[in-house]
């Protein structure tokens, strides 16, 4: 399952190798990613904008979703990295985790079915680690200015 149309889940050694990665982003000048958040019909989205020349790497995913993919960019599972150009649907399995590096400004929309009435607790369902989310750290900044 290592084609990227079907994420699987990651092993601990990989995501020793999403975590050596994430300390790597941080060094580089903060990206203008955006995040659009949708509730609706029993459905959570969440899209990503992430502009020309900027990585972002993502969190372990604790349900199955749809990836929805637009632009031209890298995606990797910690084992196989592939490129892709224009729109593409993928499949995520529970326990997966993946990075993206965008060419052009590419959007990245993760969406599962849910319970949840908020933002928060969909965050909530998808990971465990939400209090690492950057919707989570942006929040936080602004209650701190």
């Amino acid at each position: 399952m290592n084609n990227l149309e079907k994420m699987g889940p990651t092993t601990p050694a990989v995501n020793e190798y999403f975590e050596k990665l994430c300390t790597e982003v941080e060094q580089l000048p903060e990206a203008k990613v955006r995040t659009e958040h949708h509730l609706h019909a029993g459905m959570y989205s969440r899209t990503l904008y992430v502009p020309a020349g900027s990585m972002v790497v993502g969190l372990k995913i604790q349900v199955e979703t749809q990836l929805i993919c637009a632009g031209h960019f890298q995606l990797t599972d910690g084992t196989t990295t592939k490129e892709f150009e224009g729109f593409h649907v993928l499949e995520g399995f529970a326990g997966r985790r993946a990075a993206a590096y965008a060419i052009t400004n590419s959007a990245f929309t993760m969406c599962f079915p849910t319970k949840a009435k908020t933002v928060e607790e969909a965050e909530n369902e998808f990971t465990d680690e939400p209090e690492r989310l950057l919707t989570r750290k942006e929040k936080r900044l602004c209650q701190e200015q």
